[in-house]
Formats: C-alpha cells, sequence, structure tokens
C-alpha cells in the first residue's frame, strides 16, 4: 500500500511516519518479530529514511519495536496489557495538556471557543 503525501495535511512526515507504522504494529499488520528495513518502508512511504529512522527510534522508546544486534529493527511482543497500558498513558497525558491550555488561554481564544462551542 503506497501512501500519497497531501500537502494541506503536513503536521510532519516524521509524524506520518510514525503514526504509520505505530497503527500498522496495532493493527498486527506488522507482527511480532517482523522486521522493519528503513529502505523499504521509505520507498513505500515515498519518503527518505530520516523520517523513518526517527519514527523507529520514538516507536522503540515507546516499546513498540526492538532494535536486535545482526537482525536491525524488530516488532516488540505487545501483551493486551502493555497496550492498554501505553492507551491509558497518553490519555491521560491529553487530559493534563488540555487542562494546561485552557489554564493559560487567553480571552480572544475563549471567546473563539466558545462561539464554536456555541454553533453546534
Amino acid at each position: 500500500m503506497e501512501m500519497n503525501w497531501k500537502e494541506e495535511s503536513f503536521l510532519s512526515i516524521r509524524e506520518y511516519a510514525y503514526l504509520y507504522l505505530k497503527e500498522r504494529i496495532l493493527e498486527g499488520k506488522y507482527k511480532a518479530g517482523d522486521r522493519l528495513i528503513e529502505r523499504e518502508l521509505a520507498a513505500k512511504l515515498a519518503i527518505s529514511r530520516t523520517p523513518i529512522r526517527e519514527a523507529l527510534f520514538r516507536l522503540e522508546s515507546q516499546g513498540f519495536v526492538q532494535t536486535v544486534p545482526r537482525k536491525g529493527v524488530v516488532v516488540s511482543e505487545i501483551s493486551e496489557e502493555e497496550v492498554i497500558e501505553v492507551f491509558t498513558i497518553l490519555s491521560s497525558l491529553e487530559v493534563l495538556a488540555a487542562k494546561l491550555a485552557a489554564q493559560r488561554m487567553d480571552e480572544e481564544t475563549q471567546k473563539e471557543l466558545d462561539e464554536k462551542s456555541n454553533s453546534y
């Protein structure tokens, strides 16, 4: 499956690579023990190897993949409990981020938010 990048949706290529790989790991398209080869992934996504490498590093820091000597990057064995733990932590961080953003919101942004929420 080749991915086409749209200019209007640029979070960052590194973020897309990360989300693409994470989604496929969680969906089981990349299974525990599967090798993830930078060159092949870069060709598949039509991007350079640098954002792939950064995405793999991020996934490794979260435990989704691991670097194995003489084998490269492989998908980690992830239990259901570990997946639940990761999503619990991420949801807690999102709540904290929203709370901090709300505390730092200025009046103009508050008015915009109120107008948008009233239109629904």
